[in-house]
């Protein structure tokens, strides 16, 4: 199992501009709907969803790096906390700064391309 984690969704937002412009190609699309009515733009929302998609459909065109090995436990609060093991059968992605722009220009093309 890969993570998402909560730092890869906050470092790399899905662009506003985005949402206003990129879904005109028919007149009420759901995701700029929802977008708007959930929390209007001009904010840009975490990608921690969009980037565990990426990584499921493309594993293998580099836009993450992947942790050593471990499990993840989860605290009565809803903390998780990531607990490297040799063993361990859970890995959660790593955003290396250089791939930031390619990877926000990546979600918006596939989530925005109508094909």
């Amino acid at each position: 199992m890969v993570i998402s984690g909560f730092e890869i969704g906050i470092s790399l937002r899905y662009p506003a501009r985005s949402i206003l412009e990129d879904f005109n190609y028919v007149e009420k699309h759901p995701i700029p709907t929802a977008y708007q009515l959930y929390n209007p733009t001009p904010h840009e929302r975490p990608t921690w969803d969009l980037t565990s998609v990426l990584q499921g459909v493309r594993p293998d065109r580099g836009y993450f790096d992947l942790s050593a090995p471990g499990k993840v436990k989860v605290h009565d609060d809803g903390y998780t906390e990531f607990l490297p093991q040799k063993n361990g059968t859970r890995k959660f992605l790593i955003l290396k700064p250089e791939n930031t722009q390619r990877v926000r220009d990546t979600l918006v093309h596939l989530t925005s391309q109508p094909q």
